[in-house]
């Protein structure tokens, strides 16, 4: 395939404005189908939820899950975002659970909160693949706020941590996103589903 996943999906997007524009943003990322896949994490989505170009299929209008896509969970600040509204599986609300349910293939679970609040509930060695895109201050969180160790732990071996936001060093210094390992980074424009960044970056991190 001469163009990239992500382009492809956008060129077979039965949606309009959010979705392929997001895909196309992210294009130069070079992400492809075997890094999403299991249990994925997709925090941040919002009230339109763009990621989910990533993890369902353009012929359902992307309401089901891709073949390799187990079962999804989801946290969120910002109200509405549950993804009920976008996703034609069975989607559970965790705000009241001490623990996340283990997965159960086709199912995406959710609650109304932050990554920091939601992971602590999780146990270690759980997800394949971490989402999170477009976050204006990325770069003070994993400095600042640890978010790359946070979400390390709950990463299965050689799971992965993929992403784009803002704030991220022009050169980025050794142990930056310790302890997971930079398998690429890119340059993405500072303007991007409405929001300004600075130094916008996408990048996939390893455990």
């Amino acid at each position: 395939m001469g163009e990239s996943w992500t382009q492809w999906v956008a060129e077979k997007s039965p949606l309009g404005n959010v979705y392929p524009p997001f895909l196309i943003d992210i294009s130069p990322m070079r992400i492809v189908p075997k890094e999403v896949r299991g249990n994925v994490l997709v925090i941040g989505q919002a009230g339109a939820f763009p990621e989910k170009t990533l993890i369902a299929t353009p012929e359902s209008r992307f309401g089901k899950l891709r073949p390799g896509v187990n079962a999804i969970y989801c946290c969120d600040t910002i109200y509405p975002s549950s993804p009920e509204a976008h996703l034609d599986i069975p989607c559970v609300n965790t705000i009241c659970l001490d623990e996340i349910p283990d997965p159960e293939t086709g199912t995406a679970y959710w609650e109304l909160s932050s990554s920091y609040t939601f992971l602590r509930k999780v146990p270690p060695d759980f997800f394949d693949v971490v989402l999170m895109f477009r976050v204006v201050d990325t770069g003070t969180q994993i400095e600042e706020l640890g978010l790359t160790r946070e979400i390390a732990s709950h990463l299965k071996k050689s799971g992965l941590f993929i992403g784009s936001g803002g704030r991220l060093p022009e050169v980025v210094p050794r142990g930056f996103y310790s302890p997971l390992e930079l398998v690429r980074s890119v340059r993405l424009t500072d303007f991007s589903g409405g929001y300004p960044f600075t130094r916008h970056t996408g990048f996939v991190l390893r455990r």
